[in-house]
């Protein structure tokens, strides 16, 4: 999760010194040497998503494509609130128009949640997503992660651990059941 976080701050960064500029134009995410970079364009604004409150923090990143249309995607990243009652959500976006695909939110004491898209899990021959998410004090966190539908949210399954330092994480490997599709190793 660090090296996607590594990974959107120049873009956020970016995005932020064209709004504050006040410059007519739409920054564009591509990819240079398997790198995002945030490419400024002339054009005009195709969707956005905005939140308003106190302590509010909204970040994207540009995924492969989710809803099988052949275009990029958009994960969203929402946090409001104080760090001793947050809420953060992600939500799944589709890329050209905005449209809503899903999203998960977590809410509490130091409430934290990341997502990762990865290979087709359910076999439909659309990629799945993994989120992980974390909420409570240190000495006794739940910590979740949801294998999730990419195109519709559906949960696949969800595993969660509570108590001690409790952390849980998840990584896609090769078939290890034979049935013809990756597995997931919690």
């Amino acid at each position: 999760m660090w090296s996607k976080v590594q990974k959107l701050v120049p873009i956020v960064v970016m995005v932020a010194m064209v709004l504050a500029l006040g410059m007519v134009m739409a920054p564009q995410v591509a990819l240079a040497d398997g790198e995002p970079y945030l490419e400024i364009v002339e054009g005009t604004v195709l969707w956005q998503e905005s939140e308003s409150g106190d302590e509010v923090d909204i970040e994207a990143e540009l995924v492969a494509d989710l809803d099988g249309d052949g275009l990029p995607d958009v994960l969203v990243y929402i946090e409001t609130g104080p760090w001793d009652n947050r809420t953060e959500t992600v939500i799944a976006k589709r890329g050209s128009d905005g449209t809503h695909l899903w999203e998960e939110s977590v809410s509490g004491y130091e409430a934290s949640i990341g997502a990762e898209v990865v290979g087709d899990l359910d076999g439909d021959g659309l990629p799945d997503v993994l989120v992980n998410s974390w909420v409570g004090p240190s000495d006794d966190p739940t910590d979740t992660v949801i294998a999730k539908k990419g195109n519709t949210g559906y949960h696949l399954w969800e595993e969660s651990i509570t108590g001690y330092s409790a952390y849980i994480d998840a990584e896609v490997v090769a078939d290890l059941d034979g049935d013809g599709l990756p597995d997931v190793v919690v």
